[in-house]
Order: structure tokens, then sequence, then C-alpha cells
């Protein structure tokens, strides 16, 4: 896991949630928690998105790295079950 705190987090994908969104390859949404896989800079993440309870802001939760290999399998798997 990258980190679970804004000040340990590198790239600082906490301030810019638009770039993960732009970048995302699926978005799996279960319980008001939006689980993102995307890949920015030829790495590739897991990352948790929450939304205020008034729906008007949407914040980072946590920031996971992937191996390439693991994130390809994990998208394949949410794409097929849908």
């Amino acid at each position: 896991m990258l980190c679970h705190h804004p000040n340990e987090s590198t790239p600082d994908f906490f301030r810019n949630v638009p770039i993960i969104l732009d970048n995302a390859i699926y978005i799996d949404v279960s319980d008001g928690v939006n689980v993102v896989y995307f890949s920015y800079i030829n790495k590739y993440y897991k990352v948790t998105i929450k939304a205020t309870k008034d729906k008007t802001e949407l914040y980072l939760t946590t920031i996971f790295e992937m191996r390439e290999k693991d994130f390809q399998k994990k998208v394949t798997l949410l794409k097929n079950k849908d």
C-alpha cells in the first residue's frame, strides 16, 4: 500500500481526484464506495473514493500500487462479472 494519509502520497493523488477519474480503467461501485482501478505514467493503482454525505465532494481514502499482471487480472475478472 502506498499511503493512508495525504501527507504520505507520492504522487499526490489526494489533491488530484480528477486525474484518477480521467485515467480510470474500471470503476467498481458498491455500498457507496467507489473502487477505481487506473493507470498513470506506466504504474497501476487501486484506490477507494468516497463521497461526502451531501454528495457534493469526492475524497480519496486509500491508494495501492499494483503490479501490472495483478492489475490486469483483477480488472478482467471485474469486467467479466458485469
